[in-house]
Order: structure tokens, then sequence, then C-alpha cells
């Protein structure tokens, strides 16, 4: 029994050390530029034949991939690199303070308070009933409509926040005004279609591709503070970001 548990163990530790391998090795060809940003990246099909493995272990090293920010998927299309700024430059800065040239402008299509939701507590680990600021605003580039976002934040944690102060930097509100310290922002990326909505609010055409970031930003002691679905449409600038 016990040499069959070593078997386990040893054929457990050689998937996991077999898929590590094929993600450092992806990782590099996109860091090498082998892969180009926004070029599709080979199927599951060929990755397979390619490092000789199942399915499975090719599906761990792409999910560690997304992870990191190399790459995303497109429903129906398939899974592409990511440009260098999705990964490279990590640093929790407003949007503002990396555009440095460019001149951003921020609309807020809504604002709103005392937003209840279930589901959205469950996320937060939070009490049912608690209450939420929503706002959907569109950051707008050299006049150019670039970026929707769409955020949850809870009540009991940014008294202040009012319409107005969703004009501005996020960032600065939640370190600066509401004197809490950030720790880190999770994310997951993937490719999407504009709907009827979002295309009217980019002025771009409904089913024009896109990319979908969700961020989820912590407080220290992993306190969720922020939830975001960022629309966007243009990669000039570094979105990796607490907005």
């Amino acid at each position: 029994m016990l040499e069959r548990d070593n078997k386990i163990i040893t054929t457990n530790l050689e998937v996991i050390l077999k898929y590590i391998e094929i993600y450092e090795d992806i990782k590099q060809r996109i860091l090498n530029k082998k892969y180009q940003s926004w070029s599709p990246l080979d199927g599951e099909v060929m990755l397979c034949n390619y490092y000789g493995v199942s399915r499975t272990t090719i599906r761990k090293a792409i999910s560690m991939l997304k992870k990191e920010g190399f790459i995303h998927s497109r429903q129906g299309s398939g899974i592409f690199v990511n440009p260098p700024e999705f990964y490279e430059d990590q640093t929790l800065k407003s949007l503002s303070e990396k555009l440095d040239s460019h001149v951003l402008k921020t609309k807020v299509v809504k604002f709103e308070k005392n937003v209840k939701s279930k589901e959205l507590a469950e996320t937060f680990n939070i009490h049912p009933d608690s209450n939420f600021f929503y706002y959907l605003r569109v950051r707008i580039i050299d006049e150019v409509p670039k970026v929707i976002e769409e955020t949850y934040m809870p009540e009991f944690l940014f008294k202040e926040m009012t319409k107005s102060v969703v004009e501005k930097s996020m960032f600065d509100f939640i370190e600066n005004i509401s004197g809490y310290k950030i720790s880190h922002d999770s994310k997951e990326i993937k490719g999407v279609h504009l709907t009827k909505e979002e295309a009217r609010l980019l002025n771009r055409r409904e089913n024009d591709i896109a990319l979908e970031i969700t961020h989820k930003v912590y407080l220290i002691k992993s306190i969720l503070a922020q939830y975001t679905k960022e629309i966007l449409i243009d990669n000039f600038f570094k979105v990796i970001t607490v907005k």
C-alpha cells in the first residue's frame, strides 16, 4: 500500500513539474517575441502533440499564463497573446499617472448608492444586507472614449464617496482621502464582443472585439474594497492598474 501511494505521489509530482515546464516555455516564447502581441496561441491539440502531454496538463499551463496576464481567451476564437503592458508593469498606479502626456477625461454615466446584492455581498465576504456604491464611467483619452468602468464599492468602507469623487482618481480617493493602504489588484482578462450599449458609449460598432478585465482591489489584510469590470478597446496605455 505504501509503495502504491509513493507511485501516486511521484506521478502527481511529475504532472505538476510538466505543466510548470510548459508554462515557463510558453512564457519565454512570449517574452522573446516568438509569439507576437495579439497573435493566436497554438491550439490545444497542437500544443499536446508538441509537448507530448494530455489536454489536462496543457490546460493547467494555460490557466497559469492567463492568471499572470500573458494570454487571454476569446469565446469561439481561441487564445491570444497579450501585449507587454498586461504583464510587465504590475505597479499600482492610477490611469492618469500612467498616461503621461495624454489628456484624460472622465464621464460619469451612472452613480448610485444603497445598492444591495446578496451575490455581491458574498463576493466581498460581508453581510448580505450591506449597501454598495455603484458607478459606471467612461474614460476618455485625447478626446476619444477608450475604457468603460463598472464598479461596486462597500458603503461602510467609503463614507465620503460622492459622484464628484468618481470623476477623479479612485486610487487617490482610496489611499489619500479614505486613508487605506492598497495591497494588490487581482485580475482576470478575456476577449469579448461589445454589447449595443458598450458600443454606444465607446462610439464603436456592436460586436466589435474588446478586452474585458475584471479587477478585485484588495486592502491590507485581504479586505476586498473595489470590484470593477473594465471594457478596453485600445492598448496604447498600461491598464493593469487601480483606477
